[in-house]
């Protein structure tokens, strides 16, 4: 098991995520709980997801994507109404691309990428600064899931 981290980068405002290993229904919720009580989240406009190193998406079925979706729309419409999301998905790409759809409407755009150099291109984000916040982000779940 492993789970999600995120981090807020106000310099930037960029809010970064990355989910690990295998991913739960219950994880995903207690991410968005953890999410959507910080003050400090969202960093700014732009967000950035990396589910490429998730083993395990079975738990993530669509009624879950939807019901997330809706979570998204009841809870935090306003706080990323005008959002950037790029989704970095890999062997995900489908769920990515499922969660996309679904949060149209919710967020500015929000688009599945398959390479990170690609959706940071598209956020305009420096690819060295994301790829160091995404391998200290996979630390700290990996850590925390031996402890």
């Amino acid at each position: 098991m492993m789970g999600i981290a995120y981090r807020c980068d106000a310099d930037i405002g960029l809010t970064i995520a990355v989910w690990d290993g295998t991913v739960t229904a219950q994880e995903w919720h207690a991410q968005s709980d953890r999410a959507h009580a910080d003050p400090a989240w969202p960093a700014g406009r732009l967000f950035l997801t990396d589910v490429t190193t998730v083993s395990d998406v079975s738990h993530i079925t669509d009624e879950l994507i939807a019901e997330m979706a809706k979570r998204m729309r009841d809870e935090v419409s306003e706080r990323v109404a005008d959002a950037r999301w790029a989704l970095v998905a890999g062997d995900a790409f489908w769920m990515a691309r499922k969660f996309a759809r679904v949060v149209d409407g919710i967020v500015q755009s929000m688009v599945a990428f398959n390479s990170l150099d690609t959706a940071c291109i598209w956020l305009g984000v420096d690819l060295g600064r994301a790829r160091a916040a995404l391998r200290e982000l996979r630390t700290e779940i990996r850590a925390r899931d031996q402890h």
